[in-house]
């Protein structure tokens, strides 16, 4: 869930008459600052009026100064209305007076900690890469964002994923986040502004299915529109991602749409509720069969049939008037089905499941799927499929994803915190010479069942 209002906040420290710490001498707002651009007025201003920040001086924010430590813990424990007088002593003696309460009350939070056990860094120029970490830490921010920058090593991952999925940040550019770059105040300010800004309730307008399990929602302030603020008759929500610009947004559904029937979705925003009805039709436009390796003697393994791109339920085709047929060729091209296929046809000579023989020959094959409907017969390219002996071939994990099932997201890190658990959701391992990735038909152990290796990131020597 992204982050939410400042009525739903929860921090250990607490949120009662919190002394605000000024980080300049005299209050103005953007419009008196004689260096703040239309690009940072409306995060200037906000920052001022809810005395978050002020200026550097009486005419000048200091857009373009590069901020330090100590100065983003001020904003951020400002913004938080964290109680700076109680906190008690973090330790560092590198800590401004006009400060120490801040930092204080962040590391008794758990937001930060020091560059050592009695350095915080105080005057060290915060990077990009730190702001991501701390603003996830203290505002909890949750999601998970795929990006295409490549300067964004494991130990940030997350942080940044999460800044995007929140329409926080979308980087220096399409492939930079710049991670170790220096964060100027002008940028850490709208940083700020967007994390803290009063959320704009969505306006739901239309709601259709797009699939079998997705729905497409149009309105404005979309990125705002939470998996809680809809109700699917007979359904569940699991993910709602909403384009760029909020118009749009995708909502994924645990259960298949039933078809022909009137489905009803109900949005409740901010007490408000309104129902929109639509009739969901399948139509296959598209199918092919996924390429695969498998083993040579593993049973109950199965091809995988994709409907219009997505993952095909048989039994959800069936009942939707689809026909599935499944041919296997071998290497030369002569007609494998019979030895490939478990369950095949006596009569037309086809496999209607896909699940392969309890024992296959090992080698390279083909296969073919055949959708019909009526008068509609949709025939996939052949895919190829690798049968090996896994016994003797699997010699390492080649690629791996694992979900960190306390946090809901992908579990970048090869170290988990204190009572977190993770689980692989996708495993591949090398198999024979040719290191083929395989997805089935293994077992991985450890040679100590009783451990999980825990991995110490020097990185992590300088925590935030």
């Amino acid at each position: 869930m992204a982050y939410q209002p400042k009525s739903y906040r929860k921090f250990v420290a607490t949120a009662a008459t919190a002394t605000l710490v000024a980080t300049a001498v005299t209050p103005a707002f953007a419009a008196g600052f004689t260096d703040v651009s239309d690009r940072y007025k409306e995060a200037v201003d906000y920052l001022v009026n809810e005395k978050i920040t002020q200026g550097m001086s009486e005419t000048k924010f200091g857009v373009d100064e590069q901020i330090k430590r100590v100065d983003a813990a001020v904003m951020i424990a400002n913004a938080l209305k964290l109680d700076t007088t109680k906190a008690p002593n973090a330790g560092f003696t590198d800590v401004p007076e006009r400060a120490q309460g801040a930092v204080n009350a962040l590391k008794a939070a758990g937001i930060i900690n020091g560059k050592t056990d009695t350095k915080f860094g105080s005057a060290d120029q915060l990077t990009r890469g730190e702001m991501a970490l701390i603003l996830q830490k203290a505002y909890k921010l949750t999601g998970s964002a795929d990006h295409k920058f490549t300067d964004v090593s494991d130990r940030y991952d997350a942080a940044v994923k999460a800044l995007v999925a929140n329409n926080i940040t979308q980087g220096k550019s399409e492939t930079k986040f710049g991670t170790t770059d220096a964060i100027k105040r002008g940028e850490f300010a709208i940083f700020m502004y967007k994390i803290n800004k009063p959320v704009v309730a969505p306006t739901v307008e239309d709601v259709k299915a797009t699939g079998a399990k997705t729905l497409e929602v149009t309105g404005k302030d979309l990125q705002n529109l939470k998996a809680e603020n809809l109700t699917v008759a007979g359904n569940t929500v699991t993910a709602v991602s909403a384009n760029a610009d909020g118009t749009k947004a995708t909502v994924s559904l645990a259960n298949n749409l039933v078809p022909n029937e009137e489905t009803t979705v109900k949005t409740t925003i901010n007490e408000q509720s309104k129902e929109f009805k639509f009739t969901f039709k399948y139509v296959i436009e598209s199918v092919a069969v996924e390429n695969a390796t498998f083993d040579d003697d593993t049973k109950g393994q199965k091809v995988t049939l994709l409907a219009n791109n997505e993952k095909a339920d048989l039994n959800y085709l069936a009942a939707n008037g689809y026909s599935v047929e499944y041919r296997a060729y071998d290497e030369k091209g002569n007609d494998a089905t019979e030895t490939f296929f478990k369950n095949v046809d006596a009569t037309d000579k086809v496999s209607k499941d896909g699940e392969l023989e309890d024992t296959v020959e090992e080698g390279k094959y083909h296969v073919q799927a055949v959708v019909s409907k009526g008068s509609t017969i949709l025939t996939s390219e052949k895919a190829s499929i690798t049968v090996v002996n896994l016994d003797s071939a699997a010699s390492a994990i080649s690629s791996y994803e694992l979900t960190n099932d306390t946090l809901g997201a992908a579990q970048k890190s090869t170290t988990l915190v204190v009572d977190e658990a993770a689980k692989f959701t996708k495993l591949h391992v090398a198999a024979g010479s040719e290191k083929t990735e395989v997805t089935s038909g293994y077992t991985v152990s450890s040679s100590n069942p009783g451990v999980v290796s825990v991995k110490e990131d020097p990185a992590v020597d300088h925590l935030l």
